[in-house]
């Protein structure tokens, strides 16, 4: 059967609360996702950092200037690896709280 333009067009229109709700949901799992994988990617650039941090003492140093510019070019990194952990916490917490939305939605099915 062969439905017209104003049937096609009024079907369209027809939402049900099932299908905002899986939308929610993927939107939701989606989020998840993202800030999980951002976590992952924050804390790894931590850890890259924090290593560079330790290369930087590690470092031969003839003069005193070259003993501080190595000990400053540390300390840089490590700045630079907190602040890496803080953006890895701000991920955490977004996953936290889209992972507690997802489960008060399947606690209210």
């Amino acid at each position: 059967m062969v439905k017209t333009f104003e049937e096609l067009r009024s079907g369209a229109d027809e939402v049900t609360d099932q299908d905002v709700l899986t939308e929610r949901n993927l939107m939701r799992r989606g989020a998840s996702l993202l800030y999980a994988r951002q976590s992952k990617s924050h804390g790894d650039a931590a850890t890259r950092h924090f290593s560079a941090s330790t290369d930087h003492l590690n470092r031969p140093a003839d003069t005193m200037e070259d003993q501080l510019q190595n000990i400053t070019n540390a300390l840089k990194e490590m700045n630079k690896g907190f602040e890496r952990l803080r953006d890895q916490s701000g991920s955490i917490t977004a996953l936290c709280l889209v992972s507690a939305l997802l489960v008060e939605k399947g606690a209210k099915r």
